[in-house]
């Protein structure tokens, strides 16, 4: 009976370890961000989904997205749950290139400049470099496990 609960015990206290190590060490990041790698999307889209896009527009009194709004965008995206990612060369790059020959709130037009910009702006190297540097963080993490 002893040996059964102490297996139990030295169990509990290794799953907490990892799950503690994972959280630290990035694997089991938490950001804030509605948008953000890990969660599937549809082909093409850019920008909020259907959902959050329908918050907006209610919580903004919009006729249609960016159309005749007279709400608080800031109130607004924090109701909505809406977050901004983190800006960066390449977001930025990104953010610009869509937009070209498309409106501000005009998503599915965005959509259809994604493909080209992710090779312009470079974005698809740097998806791959931070997969890579998961996996690795991943095997490192197995080992140190197992010793």
């Amino acid at each position: 009976m002893k040996k059964s609960w102490l297996m139990i015990l030295i169990s509990m206290i290794i799953i907490l370890s990892v799950l503690i190590v994972g959280f630290y060490a990035g694997i089991f990041e938490i950001t804030g961000n509605v948008v953000s790698e890990q969660i599937p999307r549809e082909n093409n889209q850019i920008g909020p989904s259907a959902e959050e896009q329908s918050c907006m527009m209610s919580c903004m009194k919009c006729s249609s997205p960016g159309v005749g709004c007279s709400g608080n965008q800031q109130e607004c995206q924090t109701k909505c749950n809406l977050k901004k990612p983190e800006v960066t060369q390449e977001t930025s790059c990104m953010e610009k290139c869509v937009l070209v020959g498309c409106g501000e709130y005009d998503f599915s037009c965005q959509g259809k400049n994604k493909e080209k910009c992710e090779k312009e702006c470079e974005m698809i190297k740097e998806l791959k470099q931070k997969i890579k540097k998961r996996v690795v963080l991943g095997n490192v993490l197995k080992k140190k496990i197992r010793v």
